[in-house]
């Protein structure tokens, strides 16, 4: 993206385009280098050209996000499953969750059907709300779901929670 917005070369914009059209699938299911992240810089690259080739993209990169956004039985809503080195869990978090997740549909809502972006917001909000933790001292939501991960028992306020390796 940095090279792109330099230069502004079609050879460039090619690249990038062949790029994330081989993100759609991967399957860390995250904002760094899963479709999400793709998914911002195909808006970012049609908000900067207009040429529809870029929606095109992201329109894929959310219906492969869609279809791994899978309910949860024990938990009541729809979560993704990310695999980060070598390891797999639920995580909430803007980088490496649900919540960058989210942020990446949300941000691009405008290019999906409705029926899809109605089914994805009742689920995004019901999935906020069934993972909310409310304390005395209001509310926030855990780094990730399930089993408690050793050495992370803090409720921190922060964009990226960092990731124990197991």
């Amino acid at each position: 993206m940095a090279q792109w917005r330099i230069t502004r070369s079609a050879a460039v914009a090619d690249d990038l385009a062949r790029a994330i059209s081989v993100n759609f699938d991967h399957p860390t299911q995250e904002l760094m280098w899963g479709a999400p992240g793709t998914m911002l810089a195909s808006l970012a690259l049609y908000k900067d050209t207009g040429e529809q080739r870029w929606i095109d993209l992201y329109r894929k990169s959310a219906h492969a996000l869609e279809k791994t956004f899978t309910h949860d039985p024990e938990r009541g809503c729809r979560l993704w499953l990310q695999h980060l080195y070598g390891n797999e869990a639920q995580l909430i978090g803007a980088v490496h969750g649900f919540s960058g997740n989210a942020f990446a549909l949300i941000q691009g809502r405008q290019f999906l059907d409705t029926e899809l972006w109605l089914g994805l917001t009742r689920d995004i909000a019901a999935t906020f709300h069934t993972t909310a933790m409310h304390t005395k001292s209001g509310v926030n939501w855990p780094q990730w779901v399930g089993a408690s991960q050793p050495g992370h028992t803090l409720m921190l306020v922060q964009h990226c929670h960092g990731y124990v390796l197991g």
